[in-house]
């Protein structure tokens, strides 16, 4: 916690963005460890008798103090990046030609710039250094090959040495990638994650205010108004339950791909009972079907437009006899279809509308579906009928 407070101290006036706090605190108490580091470092090759190496990584220490001054003064954190990452590439490029070229353990430093610049710059950054960092490699590869010697201020046994230090560095800079990008990883997910949470969220409320709560609306106006008798109010109340079984239906706490036949087939179950009590038998056709997945939302119109044909041919039909047939038709692009057909009275359809929202709000269910509402004679009886692109 000491540690963070002086970090703190570095941080804009007015930083409050938790992310941010948290990149400006590494870059503070990263640049801190990597002064330790880089001027132990520079002392070490002073000693080995490379003074220009020790030079080269002493500018590295010099850059490294500057950070958290950089940090409290509003210097972007991709800046800050590119500035250590030219740093390290100089010292890389120093010490290798101060320690024999292509065969120095300093080439291999080459290949954490593009981990340096990734974690403060992001993946551009880490690409323009990548190409640097070939380059570099393929000018010491191609020197030896051409019969260039370099100098040589180390020791066999301080070569040994500085790669034994060397590698390691280049492993824990791979595993620090590999955590910063399992990092990004989770923190999209979770992202994500809250980002679906919000949609459906805010679907179920819509669902649930235009649904359930314009029929409980409805009722209470009419209960104010004295206009509600007991038979109203008892098929207000199960039109509500039904609206509100059909939001449930629609979601599936386990599975977010769930198949329309399930949801359909509880709508049957129920649907059956209102006929039943009626005196009208369902027919109840599903063709092609079985492997029709839909979004939650859509699934949830589907149902609602069924129970609605189906609650109006039961109404006004006079029917005892409805058919309901459901088809998935294969095409391009393929189309979902359902149809009640009733044999009732029927009625007329060249004359003017008659008082009700059956119909209007059947042409909106199938306008928000992209779809067409049809109404047909059947002779006895009216075929309605809802078709929509999947």
């Amino acid at each position: 916690m000491k540690l963070f407070a002086l970090a703190d101290r570095y941080l804009p006036p007015g930083t409050t963005d938790p992310n941010q706090v948290r990149q400006l605190r590494s870059m503070v108490l990263g640049s801190t460890l990597g002064l330790v580091f880089s001027s132990a470092t520079a002392m070490s090759y002073l000693l080995m008798g490379s003074p220009w190496s020790a030079v080269s990584i002493q500018l590295i220490t010099l850059a490294l103090i500057g950070v958290p001054f950089a940090v409290r003064g509003g210097m972007k954190a991709s800046t800050i990046g590119q500035l250590a990452a030219a740093v390290t590439c100089q010292a890389s490029v120093v010490v290798s030609m101060r320690s024999g070229g292509f065969s120095s353990p300093a080439v291999i430093w080459c290949f954490m710039l593009p981990v340096i610049s990734y974690l403060a710059a992001g993946p551009l950054a880490s690409v323009a250094w990548s190409a640097v960092s070939l380059g570099i490699f393929a000018f010491f590869f191609g020197a030896e090959r051409l019969g260039v010697t370099f100098v040589q201020d180390f020791s066999p046994s301080d070569l040994s040495m500085l790669r034994v230090s060397g590698y390691p560095g280049v492993i824990i800079s791979n595993v620090a990638i590999l955590l910063m990008v399992e990092r990004i990883r989770l923190a999209s997910q979770r992202v994500l994650d809250e980002a679906n949470r919000d949609v459906e969220r805010q679907r179920i409320l819509r669902d649930m205010h235009d649904g359930v709560g314009s029929q409980l609306m409805g009722l209470l106006v009419r209960a104010r108004s004295g206009r509600l008798d007991g038979p109203a109010l008892v098929h207000g109340l199960e039109s509500s339950l039904d609206d509100l079984r059909l939001v449930v239906d629609s979601l599936d706490p386990t599975e977010s791909d769930r198949p329309l036949e399930v949801a359909l087939g509880e709508l049957r179950l129920r649907t059956q009972i209102h006929c039943e009590a009626a005196g009208v038998e369902l027919k109840w056709v599903c063709l092609g079907t079985d492997d029709v997945v839909l979004p939650s939302a859509v699934t949830l119109d589907v149902l609602r437009a069924c129970q609605e044909m189906l609650a109006n041919a039961i109404r006004h039909s006079k029917a005892k006899r409805i058919e309901l047939t459901i088809a998935c038709q294969r095409g391009s692009p393929r189309s979902l279809s359902m149809q009640v057909r009733d044999h009732g009275v029927g009625f007329d359809l060249q004359a003017p509308p008659r008082k009700g929202r059956g119909l209007p709000s059947l042409q909106a269910r199938a306008q928000k579906l992209a779809g067409q509402l049809t109404v047909a004679a059947a002779n006895p009886g009216v075929e309605v009928a809802i078709r929509f692109p999947i």
